[in-house]
């Protein structure tokens, strides 16, 4: 098995060059020696590949800080330390500080990226490094297979789209809509998977527009979607363009159903499209409920506030299971050996995983490293996600992995 950690080996003076080839080819294969400090710690590193400067990062870290803190509390004298890079929500960025933290022997995992752009580049890395990388929250269908060493505990977009596009044909008897989508892998990758499975079902798309993410005004493309006459739009943006997009509509009379994407949750789509949101309709995979009564929901919950003295976010909540599951793959694949684990050990303890109980609820992982989550669509009522009735199969995922 390959050996990622570099072994300081003492050389005496009057070794022959013969037996100083059987002391180094004795070395191949063997585990990483644990690193050792003066009270008998030992100690691994997981690497952090978060957007610092940015709000997500912040709330990203967070999260992850407290599962480090959980960690090293409930590990022995296994201590968990971690090795931060800032990925600047870029793929370039991401990509060279994953080589840096692939070039360090200490590091048996990364944690983040948080947006698809950047994980992509980062589990491209990864992977050929062979060595785990698990998002909080990129959603891209790219980052399935052949990245066999990356992971994620949010859904593909795929299976988001997927479940919405089965609840307009099967509960809203929708024939035919627009789907208007931003410029980016996100809004692609959404609308692709989406139009495939409508189409699969009968449904009909009247008309596809992307949209520039420098897009200034948003009139002329609204009035084209209303041009079509449909019976619904689906539309995927980032939160200041959906606020426009809805603006722009509420301006005119029209008498479409609205479907957006799970972003449509996200408080700042509240705050900037005030009213305007009320009535869209979105999926939404079970996961973070600062209300849930889960054992381990109300665990993450508490030491979250006692820790930074305000409600955790479910992106918070995301990266924290993240890191546990890491944390607890690395305790599995060293068990009782004073050595560390090898980088493959770590991918084969967490891809053993059958079940995982967190502060984002409980799942498990499916063939391509994806979170399978149960999906339910909501409704902004009085500027709160209502839920609505559904007859469909909410579960996402393509088998256990």
């Amino acid at each position: 098995m390959k050996t990622y950690q570099q072994t300081s080996i003492t050389m005496r003076l009057m070794l022959t060059v013969l037996l100083l080839a059987a002391t180094l080819a004795s070395f191949v294969g063997c585990d990483p020696p644990a690193n050792t400090n003066s009270s008998g710690n030992v100690s691994t590193t997981i690497g952090m590949l978060l957007p610092l400067g940015s709000e997500t990062g912040t709330q990203a870290r967070k999260g992850a800080e407290l599962a480090l803190r959980e960690l090293n509390a409930t590990s022995g004298p296994l201590q968990f330390e971690a090795r931060w890079e800032d990925e600047r929500g870029e793929p370039t960025a991401a990509g060279t500080r994953a080589e840096a933290l692939a070039s360090d022997a200490k590091v048996l995992g990364i944690v983040g990226p948080i947006n698809s752009g950047p994980a992509i580049a980062a589990a491209d890395v990864a992977n050929r490094q062979r060595l785990v990388l698990i998002s909080p929250l990129a959603s891209t269908p790219v980052l399935a297979k052949p990245h066999d060493f990356f992971f994620r505990t949010w859904t593909s977009d795929a299976a988001e789209a997927q479940f919405e596009s089965g609840y307009a044909r099967d509960e809203l008897r929708v024939n035919d809509l627009v789907i208007l989508h931003i410029g980016a892998a996100y809004g692609q990758d959404l609308a692709k998977a989406f139009a495939a499975d409508f189409q699969s079902r009968g449904g009909r798309v009247v008309d596809t527009i992307e949209y520039p993410p420098d897009t200034q005004s948003f009139g002329p493309i609204v009035n084209r979607v209303i041009s079509r006459s449909p019976q619904a739009l689906y539309f995927v943006g980032y939160p200041p363009d959906i606020a426009e997009i809805l603006r722009e509509i509420r301006s005119r009379r029209v008498n479409f159903l609205i479907l957006g994407a799970a972003i449509i949750s996200d408080p700042s789509v509240f705050s900037l499209a005030g009213k305007n949101v009320e009535g869209v309709m979105f999926p939404f995979p079970a996961t973070f409920d600062p209300t849930g009564t889960s054992a381990a929901m109300k665990k993450f919950t508490d030491d979250y506030k006692k820790a930074n003295n305000e409600e955790p976010s479910f992106i918070a909540a995301q990266a924290y299971d993240a890191t546990m599951l890491l944390g607890q793959a690395i305790k599995t694949a060293r068990g009782t050996r004073s050595t560390m684990p090898t980088r493959e050990e770590v991918e084969k303890a967490l891809d053993s995983i059958d079940r995982y109980d967190g502060a984002t609820g409980t799942f498990v992982f499916d063939d391509n490293g994806d979170a399978i989550r149960t999906f339910r669509m909501y409704e902004i009522r009085d500027g709160r996600m209502v839920p609505r009735e559904t007859s469909r199969s909410a579960a996402a995922g393509s088998g256990a992995k």
